[in-house]
């Protein structure tokens, strides 16, 4: 392992730096509808993670079976590209008049970025720790939860400088750094060989009722952790009545626990089954979501949205990790197509939420109720995978 150590720090920091770049035109929200800055509408702004999830959702797909294909590095470095660019574009729109199709060029090629990147990284993980994948997967997601938790300070720091251009553009440089120190490091192929735990597509029906189920997991997780991190707040200011400082607080402390939690499970794997961590996540968002709906005290509320983090922690890496062990001939595929359906699911809460809101009757009460159902199928779900000895 030690003559691997210069592509396991690559690997690490690229999940760092991306956390760091998903992150920061969404801090800069307020500052592009503001009239100090671009002066967009509030529709313009959130028409901006439209191509965004997107490109994410495009790249994620088939950039785990391209990289099978002409290699993985190759997929990787197109990434890292895309992530150059879209940093950078965001950096020059000072200098231009046309800045909101740049903003939908930018934000499509940081999506296509994120979900090429993640992709790869996945597999490199695997690739890098076959006996520990699972620990080292979710330190991986560690990193990246991190990185969204700096994107926000680093912007708003360079903006108290009136300096926000250089929030972007230090990151598009180290983009382009770990772009060529990866491209050094890293190989240009991986395979992985088929075990006694892996499930052949020559196995028919048992193949594709594991691989549904996977998939139908990582969907439905993409709903539960968007509609807790993009709607959770506007619930409690706005059926709740709680204040608006409070419901801040509820987010942070939900994304807080979301790593603080995949931190934690990196430790557990190290001793304990991943599949045993695994099948008590989902009850312990149900557990969340049952407070939050009978709670009308504030600390209660806070507590909810703790325990919702903590649960939503390691759900993702887990998912893709006993996902690859499970069809190891084409892992670097089934890595891509989790990271695409969770996006999927991503963009289905992010917008989808928002349009039954407003075009039916349907209360943001009823609303969390039917997320109880959805945890619910999502733990009845990871007993039926967790089940097999992966």
């Amino acid at each position: 392992m030690k003559k691997n150590s210069g592509a396991i720090s690559a690997l690490y920091l690229q999940g760092l730096i991306q956390g760091i770049a998903f992150t920061t035109i969404p801090a800069a929200g307020n500052f592009l509808t503001s009239s100090q800055g671009f002066n967009l509408t509030t529709s313009q702004y959130g028409s901006l993670f439209l191509p965004m999830i997107l490109g994410a959702i495009l790249s994620s797909f088939f950039g785990g079976e391209l990289a099978k294909r002409i290699g993985i590095k190759v997929i990787f470095g197109i990434g890292g590209v895309f992530n150059i660019a879209a940093m950078a574009i965001f950096a020059a729109l000072p200098l231009t008049n046309t800045f909101l199709p740049l903003l939908y060029i930018g934000m499509f090629l940081l999506g296509s970025g994120f979900g090429a990147n993640l992709t790869t990284l996945n597999s490199f993980v695997l690739h890098y720790f076959p006996k520990k994948s699972s620990a080292a997967l979710t330190a991986l997601h560690s990193c990246l939860g991190i990185g969204t938790a700096i994107g926000p300070l680093t912007f708003s720091s360079f903006l108290k400088m009136k300096m926000w251009w250089v929030d972007p553009l230090l990151i598009s440089a180290a983009f382009l750094i770990l772009l060529v120190w990866s491209l050094v490091v890293f190989p240009l192929r991986i395979n992985f060989v088929k075990t006694k735990k892996t499930i052949h597509s020559s196995h028919g029906t048992a193949h594709w009722i594991i691989y549904v189920a996977f998939a139908s997991i990582a969907l439905l997780y993409g709903i539960c952790e968007t509609t807790f991190g993009n709607w959770g707040p506007y619930f409690l200011h706005n059926q709740r009545g709680f204040s608006q400082t409070l419901a801040d607080e509820a987010l942070a402390l939900f994304w807080g626990t979301l790593t603080a939690g995949r931190i934690i499970v990196v430790i557990l794997c190290l001793s304990i089954a991943p599949k045993w961590i695994y099948r008590s996540l989902a009850p312990i968002i149900i557990t969340a979501l049952i407070v939050l709906l009978l709670t009308t005290n504030q600390s209660m509320a806070l507590i909810a949205f703790a325990l919702a983090g903590l649960g939503c922690s390691a759900f993702l890496p887990l998912t893709i990790n006993l996902a690859q062990k499970s069809f190891m001939p084409i892992a670097q595929a089934v890595s891509g197509e989790m990271v695409a359906i969770y996006m999927l699911g991503y963009g289905l809460a992010a917008e989808g939420i928002g349009l039954i809101h407003r075009y039916t009757t349907m209360s943001w009460n009823m609303l969390f109720c039917w997320l109880i159902l959805v945890s619910g199928l999502i733990a009845l779900l990871t007993f039926i995978v967790a089940r097999r000895k992966t």
